[in-house]
């Protein structure tokens, strides 16, 4: 499902839109109720371990979920499925 590194001219591995596919796949099975609204998402590690990526390559995944309005997290307590319909906001609890 992820793309596989290709090399630039200087010989350094770039994965294209890594994190814009591990999104679409958690949106896929968010939509295939895998993760129901409510639910807890996997923490960062576990995602970064399935997807056989970088933990940052998961942040950025996330924060496009967050964008959707399918995911919110809550700063020490994870990630959750968004409960209802989308309300407009960035999907994050743990802004100031």
């Amino acid at each position: 499902m992820i793309k596989s590194p290709r090399r630039t001219a200087r010989g350094t591995e770039i994965v294209a839109a890594a994190d814009q596919e591990i999104a679409e796949a958690i949106a896929q099975e968010i939509h295939e109720g895998k993760y129901p609204p409510g639910s807890r998402l996997p923490t960062v590690e576990k995602l970064a371990e399935r997807y056989a990526v970088s933990t940052a390559t998961i942040h950025f995944a996330i924060r496009e979920l967050k964008r959707l309005n399918l995911v919110r997290t809550v700063q020490g307590g994870g990630m959750w499925v968004v409960d209802g319909e989308p309300n407009g906001d960035n999907g994050d609890e743990d802004a100031a």
